[in-house]
């Protein structure tokens, strides 16, 4: 194409009309496939092959500029809009905070093994998402929580105060809160979670029998009952001293050979 050297004042006169035309079509075509010689340096031109904007250095073209303030009505078809404008097919922006607004994300497929590090969450009713860690939601949130849980059926708080009085229990003396024994001649046996014989004096006059046990406090009731080595002889059994340690059960006379039942409940 052109040769913008010339003209010069050696040309001959019959050649000036086709070389200014040469140029006036090097410059329509926006210097795009020609290959025009003698060419100023930072001539501009659009490269349809590269479909960039190039400038001439004087011996190669270069890209122009990578990066380029253009306002466009639309880029790859689709429009730009106002952060709050909620529309579809649009181009996102952020407003003034830096926030972007959405009806609803659409994300990759979920890590189902992996342990969450984050997760987002909405507060104070704010239409804002922000990334909390598990751990920090959970603090946040427990009274929610346990409220929601409790909520349903069979689920009843079980408070820290219960908590400690039931680790203060002492074993199987007071697991179940009622205690069964059967009392035929022996004292001071110790009762245990599991029916307990102690055994009625077998010889003498005593009629008393003292039952110890490891409650450490008087807080329980006794109920006891006699009977003797016939079927259906049977007489009352009272209940005597109770104390945090012991208590006593005064039965029919020894010679008769009855033993006793008795029932602790434990209200402590």
């Amino acid at each position: 194409m052109a040769n913008w050297g010339l003209p010069i004042l050696a040309s001959l006169y019959t050649d000036f009309l086709n070389i200014l035309k040469d140029r006036d079509d090097d410059c329509a075509k926006m210097f795009d496939g020609v290959t025009a010689s003698n060419l100023p340096v930072n001539t501009i031109r659009w490269s349809s092959a590269n479909n960039l904007w190039e400038r001439w250095n004087g011996s190669a073209w270069s890209v122009l500029t990578n990066k380029f303030l253009t306002n466009v009505d639309t880029v790859d078809g689709y429009h730009a809009e106002a952060a709050t404008t909620l529309t579809g097919n649009r181009i996102v922006t952020r407003d003034v905070n830096g926030r972007i607004h959405a009806q609803y994300l659409n994300v990759s497929a979920p890590d189902t093994t992996s342990v969450a590090t984050k997760m987002m969450v909405e507060v104070t009713n704010d239409n804002l998402t922000r990334w909390q860690t598990p751990a920090q939601f959970l603090i946040n949130n427990r009274a929610n929580i346990k409220s929601q849980y409790e909520a349903n059926s069979n689920t009843n708080a079980f408070t820290d105060a219960e908590k400690t009085k039931l680790a203060g229990l002492n074993g199987s003396s007071e697991g179940s809160g009622v205690f069964c024994g059967r009392a035929t001649g022996t004292n001071n046996t110790m009762i245990s979670g599991s029916p307990t014989v102690i055994n009625w004096p077998v010889s003498g006059s005593s009629t008393v029998v003292t039952v110890t046990h490891n409650l450490g406090h008087t807080n329980y009731i006794v109920t006891a009952n006699a009977f003797g080595p016939l079927v259906g002889q049977q007489t009352q059994v009272s209940v005597g001293a109770m104390t945090s340690t012991s208590f006593t059960l005064v039965g029919p006379d020894a010679s008769l050979g009855f033993t006793a039942n008795f029932t602790l409940i434990n209200f402590n």
